[in-house]
Protein backbone atom coordinates (compact mmCIF):
# COMPACT_ATOMS: atom_id res chain seq x y z
CA UNK A 1 0.00 0.00 0.00
CA UNK A 2 2.58 2.36 0.70
CA UNK A 3 4.79 1.64 -2.42
CA UNK A 4 1.16 2.96 -4.33
CA UNK A 5 1.39 5.63 -2.12
CA UNK A 6 4.93 6.70 -2.81
CA UNK A 7 4.06 6.50 -6.61
CA UNK A 8 0.74 8.34 -6.49
CA UNK A 9 2.87 11.46 -4.55
CA UNK A 10 5.52 11.37 -6.71
CA UNK A 11 3.56 11.59 -10.05
CA UNK A 12 1.24 14.70 -8.45
CA UNK A 13 4.78 16.29 -7.62
CA UNK A 14 6.25 15.84 -11.04
CA UNK A 15 2.78 16.57 -12.57
CA UNK A 16 2.57 20.04 -10.42
CA UNK A 17 6.20 20.68 -11.19
CA UNK A 18 5.53 20.33 -15.39
CA UNK A 19 1.73 22.11 -14.69
CA UNK A 20 4.14 25.33 -13.21
CA UNK A 21 6.76 25.40 -15.33
CA UNK A 22 3.76 25.46 -18.49
CA UNK A 23 2.02 28.61 -16.94
CA UNK A 24 5.53 30.19 -15.65
CA UNK A 25 5.18 34.15 -16.32
CA UNK A 26 8.23 35.08 -14.66
CA UNK A 27 6.42 37.13 -11.93
CA UNK A 28 4.03 34.58 -9.43
CA UNK A 29 5.78 31.63 -11.37
CA UNK A 30 9.38 31.70 -11.99
CA UNK A 31 11.49 29.16 -13.89
CA UNK A 32 12.31 28.38 -17.38
CA UNK A 33 12.34 24.72 -17.82
CA UNK A 34 15.74 24.26 -18.10
CA UNK A 35 17.45 26.53 -15.88
CA UNK A 36 17.77 26.46 -11.82
CA UNK A 37 16.29 29.80 -10.16
CA UNK A 38 18.88 31.58 -8.75
CA UNK A 39 17.42 35.02 -7.98
CA UNK A 40 13.95 35.97 -7.93
CA UNK A 41 12.33 38.65 -5.65
CA UNK A 42 11.89 36.00 -2.80
CA UNK A 43 14.91 34.29 -3.00
CA UNK A 44 18.68 34.72 -3.31
CA UNK A 45 20.97 31.48 -4.16
CA UNK A 46 24.79 31.78 -2.19
CA UNK A 47 27.24 29.55 -3.76
CA UNK A 48 30.32 28.78 -1.91
CA UNK A 49 33.49 26.27 -2.89
CA UNK A 50 35.69 24.30 -0.33
CA UNK A 51 37.81 21.77 -1.86
CA UNK A 52 35.88 18.80 -3.45
CA UNK A 53 32.59 20.40 -1.98
CA UNK A 54 29.49 22.73 -3.56
CA UNK A 55 27.49 24.42 -1.14
CA UNK A 56 24.60 25.86 -2.18
CA UNK A 57 22.84 28.36 0.16
CA UNK A 58 19.37 29.33 -0.34
CA UNK A 59 17.88 32.58 1.41
CA UNK A 60 13.87 32.27 1.44
CA UNK A 61 11.31 34.42 2.37
CA UNK A 62 8.39 33.55 3.89
CA UNK A 63 5.24 32.64 1.82
CA UNK A 64 7.34 31.45 -0.59
CA UNK A 65 6.84 28.03 -2.33
CA UNK A 66 9.65 26.04 -4.17
CA UNK A 67 8.99 23.18 -6.85
CA UNK A 68 12.31 21.84 -6.33
CA UNK A 69 14.43 20.26 -8.93
CA UNK A 70 15.25 16.62 -9.23
CA UNK A 71 18.51 15.81 -7.34
CA UNK A 72 20.77 13.55 -8.50
CA UNK A 73 23.13 12.26 -6.51
CA UNK A 74 23.08 11.75 -2.84
CA UNK A 75 23.77 14.53 -0.40
CA UNK A 76 23.03 16.58 2.71
CA UNK A 77 20.84 19.41 3.53
CA UNK A 78 20.41 21.72 6.02
CA UNK A 79 17.81 24.10 7.32
CA UNK A 80 19.75 26.88 9.06
CA UNK A 81 16.96 28.99 10.08
CA UNK A 82 12.90 29.31 10.01
CA UNK A 83 10.05 26.61 9.06
CA UNK A 84 9.30 25.04 6.09
CA UNK A 85 6.69 22.73 5.16
CA UNK A 86 8.16 19.96 2.68
CA UNK A 87 6.63 17.41 0.50
CA UNK A 88 8.35 14.57 -1.40
CA UNK A 89 7.28 10.83 -2.54
CA UNK A 90 7.19 9.39 0.52
CA UNK A 91 5.93 11.89 2.81
CA UNK A 92 5.14 15.56 4.08
CA UNK A 93 7.05 17.11 7.16
CA UNK A 94 6.91 19.97 9.03
CA UNK A 95 10.72 21.39 10.05
CA UNK A 96 11.88 23.99 11.89
CA UNK A 97 15.67 24.81 12.25
CA UNK A 98 18.22 23.49 13.34
CA UNK A 99 17.84 20.63 11.44
CA UNK A 100 19.58 18.51 8.35
CA UNK A 101 18.96 14.70 6.30
CA UNK A 102 20.41 13.28 3.69
CA UNK A 103 18.70 13.63 0.62
CA UNK A 104 18.16 10.58 -1.66
CA UNK A 105 18.99 10.82 -5.50
CA UNK A 106 15.83 11.13 -7.36
CA UNK A 107 14.19 13.35 -4.52
CA UNK A 108 11.97 16.30 -5.54
CA UNK A 109 10.13 18.47 -3.18
CA UNK A 110 7.36 21.40 -3.19
CA UNK A 111 8.94 23.42 -0.18
CA UNK A 112 6.70 26.21 1.70
CA UNK A 113 8.47 28.58 3.53
CA UNK A 114 6.28 29.30 6.84
CA UNK A 115 9.17 31.34 8.33
CA UNK A 116 11.98 33.31 6.83
CA UNK A 117 14.30 30.34 5.73
CA UNK A 118 17.84 29.61 5.41
CA UNK A 119 18.32 26.25 3.37
CA UNK A 120 21.71 24.91 2.66
CA UNK A 121 22.60 21.75 -0.14
CA UNK A 122 26.36 20.20 0.52
CA UNK A 123 26.85 18.63 -2.37
CA UNK A 124 30.21 17.01 -3.78
CA UNK A 125 32.11 19.21 -6.54
CA UNK A 126 34.86 16.33 -7.41
CA UNK A 127 36.57 18.83 -10.20
CA UNK A 128 36.86 21.76 -8.19
CA UNK A 129 34.90 23.06 -11.09
CA UNK A 130 33.49 26.93 -10.28
CA UNK A 131 30.63 27.25 -13.35
CA UNK A 132 27.29 26.78 -11.65
CA UNK A 133 25.92 26.07 -15.38
CA UNK A 134 28.20 22.91 -15.64
CA UNK A 135 27.29 22.07 -11.65
CA UNK A 136 23.90 22.61 -11.85
CA UNK A 137 23.82 20.15 -15.02
CA UNK A 138 25.72 17.50 -13.33
CA UNK A 139 23.97 17.82 -9.96
CA UNK A 140 19.84 18.43 -11.01
CA UNK A 141 17.18 17.25 -13.41
CA UNK A 142 15.01 20.33 -13.86
CA UNK A 143 11.88 17.47 -14.23
CA UNK A 144 10.94 14.18 -13.56
CA UNK A 145 11.19 13.47 -16.91
CA UNK A 146 14.44 14.79 -17.75
CA UNK A 147 15.48 12.77 -14.61
CA UNK A 148 14.41 9.27 -16.32
CA UNK A 149 16.30 10.24 -19.54
CA UNK A 150 19.81 10.99 -17.26
CA UNK A 151 19.32 7.53 -15.86
CA UNK A 152 18.32 5.88 -19.17
CA UNK A 153 21.67 7.53 -20.63
CA UNK A 154 23.65 6.90 -17.33
CA UNK A 155 22.72 3.24 -17.43
CA UNK A 156 23.08 2.93 -20.99
CA UNK A 157 27.05 4.20 -20.64
CA UNK A 158 27.49 1.92 -17.59
CA UNK A 159 26.32 -1.37 -19.49
CA UNK A 160 28.69 -0.41 -23.00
Amino acid sequence: MKSNLIKNRKKTIENLSELLLKHADGVNIIGDGENLVREAETLEVISEFTNGVYMRRMDVKKGTVIMGAVHKELHSWFLMHGVVHVADAEDINYFKAPYYTISQPGTQRVIEVIEDAVWVNIHSNPDNGRDLDIIEKRLFSITGKKYRKYLNNKNNICQE
